[in-house]
Formats: structure tokens, sequence, C-alpha cells
């Protein structure tokens, strides 16, 4: 119901019972980490973490584009 969704009976009935799709991606999921843990630099995190985060996200990019993440 949002974005331009169709609103049917059975989509109302979905959002009703919690019943919304929710997709997430391992990148996505990664990149959203990725974009938090850079704000907690200095406070809960540390530049080597940071770094390190950050140098592994390209491999797991890598990984997920041949399928060899399942």
């Amino acid at each position: 119901m949002l974005n331009d969704e169709e609103i049917t009976a059975i989509s109302i009935r979905d959002r009703f019972l919690g019943k919304l799709e929710s997709h997430y991606t391992i990148i996505g999921v990664l990149k959203e980490y990725n974009r938090k843990l850079e704000i907690l630099v200095g406070s809960e995190y540390t530049k080597g973490t940071a770094e390190r985060y950050r140098t592994n996200y390209p491999a797991i990019i890598y990984l997920s584009e041949r399928g060899q993440l399942d």
C-alpha cells in the first residue's frame, strides 16, 4: 500500500496479519551494516575493524555473483 502498490482484499489482509514480504540479500545487509559501522568508528569500533569489513565486501559480491554463497 506504499509505492503505488495495488490495494486488494488480500493485500489488506496480509498487512493486517503482518504477512508482508521482506526481501533481504546478503549484499544489502552487509552494505547497511558497513554504513552503520562507519558511523560508530571511534566510539564502538576501530578503524581496523571497519577496514576489514570494507575489504571483505568485494569478496562477498564476487562469491555471490558466482552462486557460491548458498
